[in-house]
């Protein structure tokens, strides 16, 4: 029997471990639950010929399929994309172009994402939008750091995330979570680990177990703890992101590798070799260009 992915996280290191452990296991489980859901979604579009429900339903498929396989999701931006310019939908158009944008960046396909970024004109786009642009270029230049090998080239990326970074904090609410979350990416890169740490546990506290956010917000809390050589912390919110990631079948994750390089530094091999192992699979099964 799986444990219950919410009341599970509760747990001290072992039981986490142990929690882990069970879920790769059953790895197979949660692909095919997701891959229900998302055929479930599918079947909404057998049910309608409107073009704007089309677009609604596929937006939704496009969301499922982001963080699960990047060739599925740039499918359903390209459909998206046809729908927008035959309704001469101008928001859609950016929408849809913004999206394919942030896939591209996150497939490794960093050309065809800077064609995109091109193409449109940023003083023109809506508010919303606008957010939309600078969190797809934040990833490009996330990726492209990752990608390189040059210092001086990864300041430069940096540099740029820092500009970005300013500029959607001006867009938001600065009483929003949305504004403190990236104000704490913002701290972070600024150095100041404390700050950015204190803000993001008041975030994390926030979400819900078991989802997404919460999986994304543990990493956050792990990459911050490493800084401040809080090693425990840091292994523990590792932790609860991987659970997260696999329970939710999650593809497209930083939490396994790094769990997986983290222990076979401490030495623990046999458990680290499964982590890179399930890793992998999940890097192939994405199909991204460059991870």
């Amino acid at each position: 029997m799986l444990l219950n992915p919410v009341a599970s996280l509760a747990g001290d290191r072992d039981s986490l471990y142990s929690v882990l452990d069970s879920y790769i296991k059953n790895r197979d489980i949660f692909l095919f639950e997701k891959e229900k859901r998302i055929d479930s979604i599918r079947g909404k579009l057998l049910q309608t010929s409107r073009l704007g429900d089309r677009y609604e339903i596929q937006s939704h498929l496009i969301s499922e399929y982001q963080a699960f396989n990047c060739d599925s999701a740039l499918v359903f931006i390209d459909h998206n994309i046809r729908i927008a310019n035959e309704l001469n939908h101008e928001d859609w158009i950016w929408e849809s172009k913004l999206r394919q944008a942030f896939v591209f960046s996150m497939s490794g396909f960093f050309t065809q994402a800077l064609e995109v970024f091109d193409q449109i004109d940023y003083k023109n786009l809506p508010t919303h939008l606008k957010v939309l642009y600078c969190w797809s270029s934040i990833r490009y230049h996330e990726n492209l750091i990752k990608y390189t090998e040059y210092k001086r080239f990864s300041e430069e990326h940096k540099a740029e995330i820092k500009k970005i970074r300013l500029q959607i904090m001006d867009l938001l609410d600065n009483q929003s979570d949305i504004f403190k979350k990236e104000k704490s990416f913002f701290l972070f890169a600024e150095g100041d680990f404390n700050a950015s740490a204190k803000m993001q546990q008041e975030l994390f506290s926030k979400e819900r177990a078991g989802t997404h956010a919460y999986g994304m917000s543990a990493m956050g809390l792990a990459v911050v703890s490493k800084e401040l050589k809080q090693e425990d912390d840091f292994e523990h919110y590792l932790l609860l992101a991987a659970i997260t990631d696999v329970r939710l079948a999650i593809k497209e994750n930083e939490s396994l590798l790094t769990l997986a390089i983290y222990l076979h530094e401490k030495g623990d091999a046999d458990r680290a070799y499964n982590y890179i192992h399930a890793a992998l699979e999940d890097a192939n099964f994405y199909n991204s260009r460059f991870r």
